[in-house]
């Protein structure tokens, strides 16, 4: 009987399922796999928005990222594939960074006999034609290459050029400082804080880049621009530079970079440091010191950027993009486009 009894209930909590620990894992390992699927595809579409932007020489805030991963998504539930849903977000997203660039001025109503504001004009845009074109567009220029700690001066001379100097159109929207030593701001001079950097008003930067004692800037026209130590000691060459200076061997740059600046025992007995650049059609330029041939040249110190021909087992560098590039001390490793995949 006993034996019997047994048998029926274990019948029983057969007929009855799965225990609550059982649901409660199998819940869980849902949610799990629900949510690993999901990082993995906003990883996906946040890298592809990366390197679309780096491509095009967009600057993506974080707002805007959010914004386009959102509208990326959308365009995947319509079925669409991600490189078409990609590029057309970055497009409008585009459209609109410089539809929201129209001029705008308030109107001031100091004049008025009841000294009271009755009304703000927007997207009221300033004066661009007629015969007040030519000087307008001279002094714009004239403002763009003067100290940009000049313009309140320069706005007190008469309403013309306070008009260009308040001007917004010419202006950047993102702007740089510099703190440091002398030989490292890029200004010729010690900052114990925070100042402007002058280059990022003439020139729209996309990328900085900090190495050791050195600077490195890509600019949305593509060029590359340095500061600081020089990346192999003691040639004439690669010298130091204490201001901005432009690396003329590099055109339609993507992005620099150099080894990961930081703490590293023997570093201070390194002649210089490796560099690498990427550009828009996937060629790639190294430089700087090259003790372990890492930067594919054969010399040991590479002087200025130049370009790598390398064809080799697992690279051919005149028919595979190099994607990313990424540098240690003593190696290289690269992500190439595959043709035909």
């Amino acid at each position: 009987e006993e034996g019997a009894g047994g048998e029926q209930l274990d019948a029983q909590e057969q007929q009855a399922g799965p225990s609550l620990e059982e649901v409660i894992d199998e819940v869980l390992n849902d949610w799990m796999q629900g949510e690993s699927s999901i990082q993995r595809d906003i990883a996906q579409i946040r890298a592809a928005l990366e390197a679309a932007a780096k491509s095009q020489r967009v600057l993506l805030t974080d707002g805007a990222m959010e914004s386009l991963q959102q509208r990326v998504e959308v365009a995947l539930r319509r079925k669409d594939s991600l490189e078409v849903a990609v590029d057309a977000s970055i497009k409008e997203w585009h459209r609109q960074v410089v539809r929201k660039q129209v001029q705008q001025t308030v109107w001031d109503p100091s004049g008025n006999e009841t000294r009271q504001i009755t009304g703000v004009v927007r997207f009221m845009p300033f004066k661009h034609s007629g015969p007040e074109l030519f000087d307008y567009v001279m002094l714009m220029n004239v403002f763009m290459m003067l100290p940009f700690q000049s313009l309140g001066a320069l706005a007190r001379v008469c309403k013309r050029w306070r008009g260009v100097a308040n001007d917004p159109s010419w202006k950047p929207d993102l702007v740089a400082y510099a703190w440091g030593d002398a030989d490292l701001t890029g200004m010729s001079e010690a900052c114990p804080k925070p100042t402007l950097l002058e280059l990022s008003i003439t020139k729209k930067i996309l990328n900085i880049h900090c190495a050791d004692a050195a600077t490195f800037i890509v600019t949305e026209a593509g060029e590359a621009w340095f500061w600081g130590k020089s990346w192999v000691r003691f040639f004439e060459e690669a010298p130091d530079c204490r201001e901005p200076t432009r690396l003329d061997e590099l055109r339609d740059v993507v992005v620099v970079t150099t080894s990961p600046a930081g703490y590293f025992h023997e570093r201070s007995r390194l002649p210089g440091y490796p560099c690498a650049a990427l550009t828009r059609s996937g060629s790639l330029y190294t430089w700087g010191l090259n003790l372990t041939g890492g930067l594919l040249h054969d010399t040991q110190f590479v002087e200025r950027p130049s370009k790598v021909d390398k064809t080799c087992d697992v690279w051919r560098s005149s028919a595979e993009r190099v994607l990313h590039v990424g540098l240690g001390l003593d190696y290289m490793v690269l992500c190439v486009e595959r043709t035909g995949q």
